[in-house]
């Protein structure tokens, strides 16, 4: 019960980082509502100007709110892996590409099913 606990709060806990970015586009680093986040993760430059942040209530901020705020799209957000790197993947093609060529054809006898009545040779 402990780990499904957990992995509860590491959704809540996603959830409302990803929820914070509403605050961070307004250059507003740290407020006062919610439990979980307080301030962005970031440490807080003393050259930060307003060039660049959106306006609260603009409407650029309010299409932006629409789209984090879609509850199909937080409820899609408990499906997400917790990383998904692909850097395996790319090393094994890499070998792959280096090794047999596309340009020759290899037949792989591990790659083929085999039917029924026939055999793998």
């Amino acid at each position: 019960m402990g780990a499904e606990r957990d992995y509860f709060t590491y959704l809540l806990l996603r959830r409302k980082m990803w929820i914070s970015i509403l605050c961070h586009v307004v250059n507003k680093h740290s407020w006062n509502y919610g439990t979980v986040f307080h301030r962005c993760a970031h440490e807080v430059r003393a050259d930060d100007s307003n060039t660049g942040y959106l306006r609260p209530g603009s409407s650029a901020h309010k299409l932006l709110r629409q789209v984090v705020m879609d509850r199909r799209l937080l409820s899609d957000m408990s499906h997400l892996p917790e990383c998904c790197h692909t850097g395996h993947l790319e090393v094994y093609h890499s070998l792959h590409l280096k090794y047999a060529s596309k340009r020759i054809h290899f037949v792989y006898k591990g790659r083929h099913s085999v039917r029924p009545g026939r055999t793998g040779s």
